[in-house]
């Protein structure tokens, strides 16, 4: 065991598993040209009169919109293209992010790494058709600050990468699960078909809790494990870059600790010490055994553990 934690010890980044197509390039030309349409609205870019030319010449997102459109989607019109969420991380999201200024509000919606990639596609049971394939938490969050009454914003910056409307149910999710575009497991791991995607969570507001998920994000945001292009590692880094990454570590989590899915009954003092027992299980030799995508073993990217104030990562 001594020569095995040695050996995960010595591997301190790197492995990846199920590689997006999205992130290898399948979706990188729509993508690009959804950043561009607002260039003036991101980072150092930023230019005040610039971004709101760009803003107010964005569309309304409709069955026919193109690919590569960036086009302004009504929370309502959503259709999620998995069944849960970390409720506890979406609630803290709400109230960091959407708990504010409409403007700013914007501003943070119309950065290019905050766009929801979509796939337009057939309606679904609800009538809905703008199927996002990421940003789950970002859409449950601002649903959610609505709901608290934080803001009136209800709408998001969607990037069309496919437009698959003429296609039938079956070629449609075909399409889907080849790209990688959906995750079909529940909120306990199980696996389920795309019906009943569409049964169990047709709209945001059907969106599950996994408290799993939340743990996970958490675990990640503390360099426990690594993903590509977060403020672990500079972007050009090799760190993990695995379609629905999270969730894989979150199925870990659940496993190796289980009962902790009381998220919102714990202390500040209670969650941060299963933090770092989640940090510890994330970084140790059975992770790494496992291959878990962006697995560390945090002797390159050392732990930056995250402060918990009131149940919420502090921001």
């Amino acid at each position: 065991m001594k020569e095995l934690a040695s050996l995960a010890g010595a591997v301190a980044v790197g492995m990846t598993l199920m590689t997006s197509p999205a992130l290898a390039g399948a979706f990188d030309v729509p993508l690009a040209s959804c950043a561009k349409t607002v260039q003036f609205c991101d980072g150092l870019s930023y230019e005040k009169d610039l971004c709101k030319q760009a803003q107010e010449k964005i569309p309304d997102c409709d069955e026919n919109t193109g690919i590569g459109v960036l086009c302004t989607l009504k929370l309502r019109d959503v259709a999620p293209t998995q069944v849960s969420v970390g409720a506890q991380a979406t609630r803290c999201k709400a109230k960091a992010k959407f708990k504010r200024d409409k403007k700013k509000i914007h501003r943070y919606l119309l950065k290019s790494t905050h766009h929801v990639p979509t796939v337009i596609g057939p309606a679904n049971a609800s009538g809905k058709r703008f199927y996002i394939t990421d940003h789950h938490h970002l859409s449950h969050a601002l649903m959610v600050a609505n709901e608290e009454k934080y803001t009136d914003v209800d709408s998001l910056y969607a990037c069309i990468l496919t437009n698959r409307k003429k296609d039938d149910t079956d070629n449609f999710w075909s399409f889907m699960v080849s790209n990688h575009l959906t995750w079909l497991d529940d909120q306990n791991g199980k696996a389920i078909s795309p019906a009943d995607l569409e049964k169990l969570a047709p709209d945001l507001k059907d969106l599950k809790n996994d408290a799993y998920r939340t743990w996970s994000r958490w675990v990640r945001d503390s360099c426990g494990y690594v993903k590509a292009g977060n403020d672990c590692v500079p972007s050009s880094y090799p760190a993990g870059a695995a379609y629905f990454m999270e969730f894989l570590w979150a199925d870990y989590l659940e496993q190796n600790m289980p009962g902790q899915e009381k998220i919102d009954k714990l202390s500040d003092k209670e969650i941060t010490d299963l933090l770092e027992q989640a940090i510890a299980l994330a970084q140790g030799p059975q992770a790494y055994l496992e291959n878990l995508p962006g697995y560390s073993s945090g002797t390159v990217v050392p732990v930056k553990m995250v402060e918990i104030e009131d149940g919420c990562e502090k921001d």
